[in-house]
């Protein structure tokens, strides 16, 4: 679930937070409003998480683009993650972007560059 669908559907609507495929092509590019943007995850139980990761173009070429790629970007998009993140979690059964802000427990917030 996330605040606004993508302008960008379907290449980088909202199923593509968690499909498992790395690739600009295979993204999700959240839409602009409301203000802050918010994305989420609905697990189906209980699960213990060892750790999270950003996505991006995880490149089939050179990071500094000398080596181009198949995929967008020359192979490496390393515009689109950067800015401030709240990790949080909540309890709630079949949380969506409907639940109350008082039902999420914050983990965590930084800021990723």
């Amino acid at each position: 679930f996330a605040s606004s669908p993508s302008p960008h559907a379907p290449v980088h609507d909202i199923p593509k937070l968690n499909d498992g495929f790395y690739g600009n092509s295979n993204s999700h590019i959240n839409g602009p409003v409301p203000s802050p943007v918010f994305f989420g995850i609905a697990l189906p139980e209980e699960t213990a998480i060892s750790s999270i990761a950003w996505g991006r173009d995880n490149g089939n070429g050179a990071f500094d683009d000398s080596v181009p790629g198949g995929d967008a970007c020359g192979g490496q998009c390393d515009d689109r993650s950067a800015g401030s993140y709240t990790l949080q979690f909540t309890t709630v059964a079949n949380p969506d972007q409907t639940t109350p802000d008082g039902d999420w427990t914050t983990i965590a917030a930084f800021n990723y560059s």
